[in-house]
């Protein structure tokens, strides 16, 4: 009779957690078909029990682009815009867009924006970490100054 109420227990507890209910433990009163809760049971130590942010676009894939470095001005603003969309859509603050950001620099431009890091850690001067400050950085390099005189005139 031990061994039925055990598969008892198990078929419970197998039905519990197929049905996305909290699965009950059996208390150590003696009696097999009494369970309690464990209230500890349903927090994630890995996430801390933290909710992870909501996505509005879970349905519609948004990857960010990756950006090599061309000289090609008008892929490099096409690129800079659609990174702003992006980031604007996804909710992301300056600093996540910047480190979104700068890691989609690939080729020539991760080249170059390793260097700029040393550079400016040479100077002494702060670090880059932030989409707003960066995007003048990458202007500067990547956009010639006839196509920076036409976009702000």
């Amino acid at each position: 009779m031990q061994i039925s109420g055990q598969l008892d227990q198990m078929t419970t507890l197998f039905m519990a957690l197929q049905g996305g209910q909290r699965a009950q433990e059996p208390s150590d009163h003696g009696d097999e078909h009494d369970f309690s809760s464990d209230s500890n049971m349903g927090s994630n130590p890995r996430r801390g029990g933290r909710r992870p942010p909501i996505d509005e676009f879970g349905d519609i894939k948004v990857e960010p682009l990756e950006f090599n470095g061309n000289l090609n001005p008008d892929e490099y603003l096409e690129w800079v815009q659609a990174m702003d969309r992006i980031f604007e859509a996804k909710g992301y603050n300056d600093e996540r867009s910047f480190k979104v950001a700068s890691l989609k620099l690939t080729r020539y431009a991760s080249v170059w924006f390793e260097n700029i890091k040393k550079q400016m850690a040479r100077e002494a001067n702060r670090k880059i970490n932030s989409w707003e400050k960066l995007k003048p950085l990458m202007n500067k390099r990547f956009l010639p100054e006839s196509h920076r005189q036409d976009i702000y005139n």
